[in-house]
């Protein structure tokens, strides 16, 4: 495996919508087609407007303007919001592809199609509590939006 280094989330602003299971979603970045389900059923658009739907229990990654903790018990279905993300949060293990690569989307997201880097876009792995690659969650970051969405941990 390639050197995997380690960021984290830099600081920014997204909107976040709470909505309804089979919400069709097509994130233009990553040429990919979700459908929300009743458990990943918040949908974030990002600085480039692609959008993907994401867990509550994820929403640890960002919070509210005023930085307390999102209340997802208290979200109304329709509900938008703006939040920035969570510096502090979870980190990402990950390297810059050097040649085209071609992977199946994680078991846990709601795509089938195949996930594509191209070079010079991120090959990301949510890092586990102990520091190593969660291999069963592999994504990609388009290269246009990672230099400003994340920051190296040196």
């Amino acid at each position: 495996m390639t050197k995997l280094r380690e960021f984290k989330k830099a600081l920014y602003e997204v909107k976040i919508i709470k909505a309804p299971a089979d919400l069709s979603i097509y994130n233009h970045l990553d040429n990919s087609n979700c459908v929300t389900t009743e458990e990943r059923c918040f949908v974030v658009t990002g600085l480039q407007g692609e959008q993907w739907p994401i867990k509550g229990k994820d929403l640890k990654k960002y919070l509210n303007l005023d930085g307390t903790a999102i209340d997802v018990a208290a979200w109304e279905l329709g509900e938008v919001k703006i939040v920035k993300t969570n510096t502090n949060g979870p980190h990402i293990l990950a390297y810059i592809a050097e040649e085209r690569e071609e992977f199946a989307a994680p078991a846990s997201w709601c795509m089938a199609e195949p996930l594509v880097a191209n070079p010079g876009d991120t090959i990301a792995y949510t890092m586990k509590e102990d520091g190593t690659p969660d291999l069963e969650d592999k994504y990609v970051i388009d290269a246009t939006v990672f230099g400003r969405t994340y920051e190296e941990v040196k």
